[in-house]
This record gives structure tokens, C-alpha cells and sequence, in this order.
């Protein structure tokens, strides 16, 4: 295994500030050319608001910007609120769903395979060319009570890098950000991380929370019944990425309640 194995929790204290799926699957034309009314329907009882803009034809990820098939329009919709807690985007080449409020693994692969039946029932994408699961985790030191501690203190020295007893102070440095990519082995797959210091940008002016942006993807053709589990092991293996990040303190004052099975 890449990371090592360690129990699956839930956390009271949750950092998870965005959790995205998106699957790309070869160009559909018909999406582009007639309203998806049929699976709006589908979806309207649980994200009833609908916005189109036009698609550029590029995608971003943890991987920086890339191409994204052509230029069409892209369909979202969204949870009820008014910051909607939940998204899918319908779009020429790929699905996507994201939510600003993870609770369990369980929860957000349901959501997902009732997506992914429902465009292959309308659609019939062929195989999808790419599948991503993307974690972005804000450490937030005030908010846990560890204004006290260090990052060293929090974060284990292969992610704490510089903050390291023989690097710089915490005072010394403006802007951290680190980027590392490495094969799933077996999984066949890769997960690109982005970690290191961001600025708060609410009242607090000054103080830095630290970001761990974790990308799992394949670009291996998938049939569309094998999506899911590939998604399982991702899921296993963001949470064994997130806990080999940081240390106990840190782990404690989160308030992991333990669960079975993969990652929360």
C-alpha cells in the first residue's frame, strides 16, 4: 500500500471544506444540441436550481488546467439553499458532483451512483476516460484550540517540510505551497497533492490555516459499471493520505469517532 493503513473515523471537527467527483467520458453532442430536460426531471426533486453558462472547453483540477473537449454549455444544479451545500454539472464531456458539506463516504457515493444510472440511462456515455475524487482539507488552528501549537507540532515532518525544528519560524515565511504526484500502484491511478499555508481571507487578517488538496485519478478507460469501485479505492486511500499528513494532537483535537470501512 502506498500510505499506511489506519482505522476509519468521522470527524466531529470536520476540515473538509469541498469534496469533487468528476467523470469525463468522450464527447456528446446531443447534450449541446438539446436541452437536458429529461434529466433535469430526474434530478429536480433534489437540486431544483438550474443555471447554464457556456463551457470553455478546459478543466481544472489539483493538476493544474488542461484541455476539456469543446466549447458548449454546462448545466448546474444545485441543492436548495442559498449557498447550495450541493452541485451537479452536466457538460458535453463530463458529470460532476461537489459538496461543501462531506459527512460520510456513504452519503456522497449514493448521491453519486443515482448520477451516474441516470446519465447512462439517458445518455449512454460509452466508458468514461477519466475518473477523479478530489478532498480539500482547511486546517483551521483557531478553530480547534491548538493556537498554542506549532505546525510541526500538528502536521508530520514530510508534510511540515520547512516548519521543521531546523527550518524556518512560522513568522518567516509569507507563502508555502508544495505540490508532489505519485502512482497508486496497483490502483491504477495517481494522486497529485497541494498543501502548505493559506491566507485567511474572513476578519481574521493575517492568520494562515493549512490547506492538504488531495487528487485521485485515472485516466484509464472505465466501463461505466467499474466506476464506482474504482471510487471506492480512492475514498481508502485519501483517508490513509490525510492521517499519514498529520499527527496525533492533531488527529485528537478533530474528535475522530470510529466507523467501518473507507474513508470519511
Amino acid at each position: 500500500m502506498l500510505f499506511p493503513e489506519s482505522p476509519r473515523v468521522i470527524y466531529q471537527n470536520n476540515p473538509l471544506v469541498e469534496v469533487i467527483c468528476q467523470l469525463r467520458f468522450p464527447l456528446l453532442l446531443r447534450i449541446d444540441t438539446e436541452p437536458p430536460a429529461v434529466f433535469q426531471e430526474e434530478l429536480r426533486e433534489e437540486y431544483p436550481k438550474l443555471k447554464m453558462e457556456k463551457s470553455l472547453g478546459i478543466a481544472f483540477s489539483a493538476e493544474g488546467i488542461s484541455p476539456s473537449g469543446a466549447p458548449g454549455l454546462k448545466y448546474e444544479f444545485a441543492s436548495e439553499e442559498d449557498d447550495p451545500i450541493w452541485k451537479v454539472v452536466l457538460a458535453n464531456n463530463f458529470l460532476a458532483l461537489t459538496t461543501k458539506n462531506y459527512k460520510r463516504w456513504e452519503e456522497f457515493r449514493d448521491r453519486l451512483g443515482k448520477l451516474i444510472t441516470i446519465l447512462t440511462e439517458i445518455y449512454r456515455p460509452n466508458f468514461f476516460t477519466r475518473i477523479g475524487l478530489r478532498y480539500q482539507d482547511l486546517i483551521a488552528r483557531s478553530e480547534l484550540g491548538l493556537d498554542d501549537y506549532s505546525w510541526p507540532d500538528l502536521l508530520e515532518p514530510h508534510i511540515a517540510g520547512m516548519f521543521s525544528p531546523s527550518g524556518l519560524s512560522e513568522q518567516d515565511i509569507l507563502e508555502s505551497l508544495s505540490v508532489f504526484r505519485c502512482p497508486l500502484g496497483p490502483l491504477d491511478g495517481f494522486v497529485q497533492v497541494r498543501h502548505g499555508l493559506q491566507a485567511r481571507t474572513d476578519q481574521d487578517e493575517g492568520e494562515f490555516d493549512y490547506l492538504i488538496d488531495s487528487d485521485f485519478y485515472t485516466q484509464t478507460q472505465t466501463e461505466t459499471g467499474n466506476v464506482l469501485t474504482t471510487l471506492d479505492n480512492f475514498n481508502r486511500q485519501a483517508g490513509r493520505l490525510f492521517r499519514w499528513c498529520i499527527k496525533e494532537k492533531l488527529h485528537e483535537a478533530m474528535e475522530p469517532q470510529p466507523v467501518s470501512t473507507s474513508r470519511d
